[in-house]
């Protein structure tokens, strides 16, 4: 069975170029362009991984999806990627990718974060 990715981000291009890369690699995708709709979804299928973008539009951010997560026991598991405009430091658990990034670099991301 297929590893199922929820893609968390706002800038519609590069929401929809990764998900035709990781269905390209035979990942089972869901995606929004919400941090609160992002909560949502990996609640009720609870992802294999979560890829989020740090900057989000509305009032709730990458990082805001990635501390309801981990607060709550179903979800505190699962693996998040942080997409950044700089780099982030690793801890507790948060990854992260600073854009720009190739194919390359994400594809290998997502493969350390699901082993």
């Amino acid at each position: 069975m297929a590893a199922l990715i929820l893609i968390v981000i706002t800038d519609g291009d590069l929401r929809e170029g990764i998900r035709e890369l990781l269905e390209l690699e035979g990942y089972a995708i869901l995606d929004t362009d919400m941090a609160v709709l992002g909560v949502q979804l990996a609640q009720e299928y609870l992802p294999n991984l979560v890829l989020c973008d740090v900057s989000l539009e509305g009032q709730a951010d990458g990082f805001w999806l990635f501390n309801e997560l981990y607060a709550n026991q179903r979800t505190a598991s699962i693996p998040c990627v942080l997409l950044t405009t700089y780099p982030l430091p690793n801890n507790e658990g948060m990854n992260s990718l600073t854009k720009p990034f190739t194919a390359d670099e994400l594809l290998v991301t997502v493969d350390a974060c699901l082993q």
